[in-house]
């Protein structure tokens, strides 16, 4: 890092691991790795190196049937119906499915629906109860991993979509939640991945979805916030109809954070107190958040929300809006010509919907689901062809990850996180906008941040780092997105007594 002169970082959404890479390397292909930290023996961690597939098997519900990871999506817009991202997702994800174990703890044998799932996995006792059931069922005391294909029906169900009567075609639709992508499926992250380097321990950071995940990504914690809208930025609302409305359809999806709360900006603006034409950092960003046609005309920048000392007039020009189609854009172009700041965060577009038949599917850069991976596949194709045309691009480091896993699958099991004091809500409380907090831990859900959430991708590019390149932590906790914000505080020169994370 001391030859390192610039670095740009992009956060992509809502992609596992074993889905974009799990096919990345064969077994054959273990001998050519250059593992960091060095003298790490252990075999690339994908789909490809394991023996038997069979034990990541998901059953498939209502049926004696189960469905492995497939090799090969069956189109660039798998998964053609949005999973489900949020906490109570995930859990089901990781520790489903949970039918037969809240069966029991209910003393039913009613079929168990969606919403029997969710009062399980949102209240901090049920949660405790229903896990040590499903080890208990198991003989695990880790989750296995195997409940995606019944998140999966659950969350199809709640987008409103009826399932196949036919009992083949049904089965099929629900197994496309384990399509996972060959490299000749996405030639541009995975020649990227293979060309320089990445991470196959590179977890996110809690087992929800954007807004806590990108607030550790800046700030190394989420106050309390599990799933968006817990410090609903638009909650004074001026328009309170429309906000009523909002209100009713679970908030706007963005989180502004007490104003208090420390981040990566906000530390180097202590330590890069300029005001003139020349940051040393920018925000480079793309899209309103939320999504204007999804949100009744809210809309904003995404890290002037969350972070409302961004917003002040002083900081403007460092932020750089720009669009995404225009190959001359100001992003590409102070690439190629070698104007980039010492640091360029960069905000994808923002797209998504729940189908891919939706009216309301927005087409975005960031790889969320429902979207056409080949989309976001240009846009990172175009960034690192400019940034290889820079003068600069000797000295440049390009890192490129992903927010959270989406619904989207990964077999490994997310390891124990270590908690901080400033992982809970301030007091007092302002916020929480389904009263969903947990008054005796300050968190949503009474939640304990004692876990990581599912592994991400994440991409080292660099003429600096030598190809077939596969990178993991050297410590006993894994690389996380706060890995970043360490990183970069110490690349930038910072003394850790002065981080106040």
């Amino acid at each position: 890092m001391q030859n390192i002169k610039k670095v740009v970082v992009l956060m992509l959404e809502n992609r596992g691991f074993d889905h974009v890479m799990g096919w990345l390397y064969d077994k054959d292909e273990d001998a050519i790795l250059n593992k960091l930290p060095a003298g790490d023996k252990t075999k690339f961690n994908g789909l490809s190196t394991l023996e038997d597939l069979k034990s990541l098997a998901n059953p498939l519900p209502s049926s004696q049937n189960s469905v492995i990871p497939a090799k090969g999506a069956r189109a660039p817009k798998s998964p053609s119906f949005n999973p489900g991202e949020h906490f109570v997702h995930i859990m089901e994800q990781m520790w489903g499915p949970s039918d037969e174990a809240i069966k029991v703890l209910s003393n039913s044998n009613n079929d168990v629906t969606h919403n029997d799932k969710v009062a399980y996995w949102k209240d901090k006792e049920k949660r405790a109860s229903l896990i040590k059931q499903i080890q208990k069922l198991t003989r695990s005391e880790q989750p296995l991993m195997r409940g995606y294909v019944s998140d999966f029906k659950d969350e199809i169900l709640h987008h409103g979509i009826e399932l196949p009567e036919n009992k083949e075609h049904r089965e099929s639709t629900l197994s496309e939640i384990l399509d996972t992508y060959t490299r000749d499926q996405l030639p541009v992250l995975s020649g990227l991945a293979r060309h320089y380097g990445v991470s196959d321990q590179w977890f996110c950071s809690v087992p929800s979805q954007t807004n806590t995940n990108r607030a550790f990504s800046v700030a190394g914690t989420s106050r309390g916030l599990v799933t968006n809208s817990f410090y609903d930025a638009y909650r004074y609302s001026k328009n309170p109809e429309a906000w009523a409305i909002a209100n009713k359809l679970g908030g706007t999806h963005t989180d502004e954070m007490p104003w208090f709360t420390r981040s990566l900006f906000s530390i180097l603006l202590d330590n890069d107190p300029q005001v003139d034409n020349e940051p040393r950092w920018k925000i480079y960003w793309q899209g309103n958040w939320p999504l204007k046609e999804m949100t009744l005309g809210f809309g904003g920048q995404y890290h002037k929300l969350m972070l409302p000392y961004l917003a002040e007039s002083q900081h403007s020009h460092r932020f750089v809006k720009i669009n995404p189609w225009d190959s001359n854009n100001e992003l590409f172009r102070d690439a190629r010509e070698g104007k980039l700041p010492k640091l360029s965060w960069i905000e994808p577009k923002w797209g998504g919907g729940a189908s891919w038949d939706a009216t309301m599917r927005l087409v975005g850069t960031d790889m969320h689901p429902v979207s056409d991976t080949a989309v976001t596949e240009t846009f990172v194709h175009e960034l690192y062809t400019a940034l290889t045309e820079s003068p600069d691009w000797e000295d440049t480091l390009f890192v490129i990850t992903f927010d959270e896993n989406g619904g989207t699958y990964d077999h490994a099991v997310p390891p124990e996180a270590e908690p901080s004091l400033r992982d809970r809500a301030p007091f007092p409380f302002d916020g929480d906008l389904n009263n969903t907090m947990d008054r005796q831990t300050r968190t949503q859900f009474g939640y304990d941040f004692k876990s990581f959430g599912v592994r991400v991708p994440t991409l080292f590019i660099s003429p600096r780092i030598e190809k077939h390149t596969l990178i993991r932590s050297d410590k006993e906790a894994p690389f996380d997105h706060t890995s970043i914000i360490a990183t970069l505080l110490d690349w930038w020169g910072v003394d850790r007594r002065e981080w106040g994370l």
